[in-house]
């Protein structure tokens, strides 16, 4: 599809794929949502695109769950199934490039339920895994290099 560049990957809970849309750079929004087609909330529809003449019936392109704008440039998301974070099960960590931070986005089936920064301007967030320890690890950009960080629980008291 002309108006955007596939962006990370990953596994749905309930099966299939979820996918990040990388929007042309005249829209400004990314966002996530289950193949097959796909779209967003005001589709372009090649309008935007001096390169190539797309059009599309409305009708046929399923919307996306969650709808960043403006654009974070998401890098990296994964739905987490840790025992470190118990509240954040189920939900996804996306991390973002351009915004330099990480969210968590709840979405209850097709539904947008709530986004909360996690971590806010803090480095290019290049990669989001969750380790076999239910930690989240971060692969952090930065002008002196590369850093690896952990997130962990804070302790009560």
């Amino acid at each position: 599809m002309p108006l955007r560049t596939t962006g990370p990957i990953t596994p749905l809970l309930i099966g299939g794929l979820a996918v990040a849309g990388v929007g042309d750079h005249t829209v400004g929004r990314d966002d996530a949502h289950a193949p097959p087609l796909f779209g967003q909330e005001e589709p372009a529809i090649g309008q935007r695109c001096d390169r190539v003449d797309f059009q599309a019936d409305l009708a046929d392109i399923e919307q996306p769950v969650v709808d960043l704008t403006p654009a974070p440039a998401v890098s990296s998301f994964v739905f987490y199934e840790g025992d470190a974070f118990p509240a954040w099960r189920g939900q996804m960590l996306v991390g973002s490039l351009r915004a330099a931070d990480l969210f968590r986005v709840r979405i209850d089936g097709d539904r947008f339920v709530e986004k909360e920064t996690l971590i806010e301007d803090l480095a290019r967030v290049r990669d989001v895994e969750v380790g076999v320890d239910g930690l989240v690890y971060l692969l952090l950009e930065h002008a002196a290099g590369w850093t690896i960080a952990r997130l962990v629980p804070a302790v009560a008291g």
